[in-house]
């Protein structure tokens, strides 16, 4: 369960975005609330940072199920329908949650969560009230409750009344109510008496289950089906009731509360390494000279059918005194006309033996003047092969008088670490004289950041959790999390967009009797390094395979926009992206975003704000 990156789908010659000028008066509508929202939760402790991430991250609106609805300052659940002619809303309030007066001496390290209301079905309605309580409704054709709410609580082992976030609802083919909640596990923060600190908090993830014949026991509790535990509040959670599968994505891994925690390891006594004090050279005699140490000849990377290579070459050279010959185990290289005054000659291989076969009729090198950057693209004869070298000389044992060309060179895994061999070498040639050039990609001229690009999106490993009894869970490895699908009324597959290098690339979700598979279906060029200069953003969302959205939080008195970027049609170099505001001063911050996808006006995205629902349409 890999998030595979397919070769064929990237467009490396991308070069930007252009403005798409969008007469807002035309696709932007505003309607006021008839009660305003409110994102503030009373705390008598402080909040945990995973804690504080999951409330600015949470979604207050909620579409699915052909539905849509939200909580209001006042507790009510609150039902939008949209007009079929004008698109004007429509707010039906179809229940009033009970408030809870609380004593102001009264003291509790218990966190309140958000209220959340969401569709199991197209009538029947779960309203969490953030304080341990889940309310349960039967709306009739008028979305009016049918019946008297079934009011159910969490078992808790202190059979406590345990504040729970509600993630995930979704009737099953059997009958029942399964739905998805999480809760901080505060047994597990608790103070040593030794150290005085407080561990970090843990976060349990529970599935729940609410049968068709409601229990006549009171209070109601709800049936737990699974527990697992991890250090943050999951991000996205989705079920999948027929093949009794949930999908869990969040910044750890969630785990059974049976599975042992991680060994501590303690490394062997070869395993240590020397720190060096100041001055001090531990790879060489004492007496070594102090000239900065020289940098590798070349920088590569693979793929699982293809392995680059790249070297940094002088300035002036021209593609004509570049010399490349290849067979299907061989590489020869060497260059023409080098400046007498280059410290650093480029390196020259005659045929050099490669670590494995390659495809010589498809490889092909590449000649970036501007960088002075020479890029080979050697096609793997064994795809799926991992080669562990470049040269088989790599591999031999390393003597005084081993060529500098043949030095083992370890592989860089993100290919957007190749400008380091340019600035390696930048430095080495200043510092012993002469030069090399200068430049990066005209993409990030004058704005490249390495530590913001690198910082951009979340870090979630996914988790696949089966109700299905004997069968275990399985887990990815951490990834870059840039953007998922936008929430829409209709059902549809999850995607995720992960980051790769500059690039966001897009993978759908399939499950079929193999198990669950992340394909490569697309790529937003380009989506990584723009949305690493978006610093006051909340959600960022994508429509597969048409256009990805970073809308801003906003302030009361600065409002908020949405920052839409179209897909690049096949190589396209460029692409569209439009910029509206969605909050004005007066609508409070941004707290929601669906998408309903009408019949007369095709797919429109709700932006509810602490006083406004916004209606964005034509924009997709």
């Amino acid at each position: 369960m890999e998030f595979t990156v397919q070769r064929s789908l990237l467009n490396p010659m991308f070069e930007g975005y252009k403005l798409d000028a969008i007469d807002q008066a035309k696709v932007v509508s505003r309607f006021p609330l008839p009660e305003a929202l409110s994102q503030e939760i009373a705390s008598r402790s402080p909040l945990s940072f995973p804690e504080v991430q999951s409330r600015i991250y949470h979604n207050h609106l909620y579409t699915g199920q052909g539905r849509r609805v939200f909580i209001d300052s006042a507790s009510q659940v609150v039902l939008v329908d949209l007009d079929r002619d004008t698109l004007e809303p429509r707010f039906n309030v179809v229940y009033e949650l009970p408030q809870t007066i609380t004593s102001a001496s009264a003291t509790s390290d218990m966190h309140s969560e958000f209220p959340v209301a969401l569709f199991a079905s197209p009538n029947v309605l779960l309203a969490s009230d953030g304080r341990g309580s889940v309310h349960v409704l039967q709306l009739d054709p008028e979305n009016k409750p049918s019946a008297e709410p079934e009011v159910y609580n969490l078992a808790t082992e202190d059979a406590s009344q345990h504040p729970f976030r509600l993630h995930e609802a979704t009737l099953t083919p059997e009958g029942y109510v399964l739905a998805i909640v999480s809760f901080r596990c505060y047994g597990a923060q608790s103070q040593s008496a030794t150290s005085g600190k407080k561990t970090p908090p843990a976060f349990e993830v529970r599935g729940v289950s609410i049968g068709p014949s409601p229990s006549t026991e009171e209070p109601r509790t709800l049936a737990t089906v699974f527990r697992r535990r991890g250090d943050f509040v999951p991000t996205y959670v989705r079920y999948d009731p027929n093949r009794h599968l949930v999908l869990l994505a969040g910044g750890s891994v969630y785990k059974p509360l049976e599975a042992p925690p991680t060994a501590h390891y303690e490394p062997k006594p070869d395993e240590l390494a020397p720190i060096p004090r100041a001055g001090e050279n531990l790879d060489g005699p004492s007496d070594a000279s102090d000239a900065p140490p020289r940098p590798p000849p070349y920088s590569w990377y693979q793929t699982p059918d293809a392995l680059t290579v790249v070297f940094a070459l002088p300035p002036t050279t021209t593609k004509h005194d570049i010399h490349v010959a290849l067979t299907s185990t061989t590489l020869t290289l060497s260059i023409d006309n080098v400046p007498s005054s280059t410290p650093l000659h480029p390196p020259t291989y005659t045929s050099a033996r490669l670590w494995d076969k390659i495809r010589p009729d498809t490889t092909y090198w590449t000649w970036d003047s501007e960088d002075g950057l020479l890029t080979l693209t050697l096609d793997k004869a064994e795809e799926n092969r991992n080669w562990m070298h470049v040269f088989h000389s790599a591999e031999q044992p390393s003597s005084d008088a081993q060529r500098w060309e043949d030095a083992e060179v370890p592989e860089t895994r993100d290919p957007s670490e190749l400008a380091g061999i340019r600035d390696a070498l930048e430095k080495y040639t200043a510092e012993v004289g002469g030069g090399l050039g200068h430049g990066v990609p005209s993409l990030g001229e004058g704005e490249m950041d390495m530590e913001i690009d690198s910082a951009v999106g979340r870090e979630v490993c996914v988790t696949w959790v089966s109700t299905a009894e004997s069968a275990s869970d399985t887990s990815s490895a951490p990834v870059q999390l840039l953007s998922t699908d936008i929430p829409s009324v209709e059902a549809h597959a999850p995607s995720f967009v992960i980051k790769n290098a500059l690039d966001g690339a897009e993978f759908s979700l399939a499950i079929d009797e193999n198990g669950p598979q992340w394909t490569h279906v697309g790529t937003f060029s380009a989506l990584s390094f723009v949305l690493a200069s978006k610093q006051d953003t909340r959600f960022t969302f994508h429509v597969p395979g048409r256009a990805a959205m970073a809308f801003e939080s906003g302030t009361r008195d600065r409002g908020s926009n949405v920052y839409l970027y179209r897909a690049a049609e096949g190589k396209a170099v460029w692409s569209k992206q439009a910029i509206l505001k969605v909050a004005e001063g007066g609508s409070g911050s941004l707290l929601g975003v669906g998408l309903v996808n009408t019949p007369q006006h095709g797919p429109v995205i709700l932006c509810l704000t602490e006083k406004e629902l916004v209606l964005l349409k034509n924009v997709l």
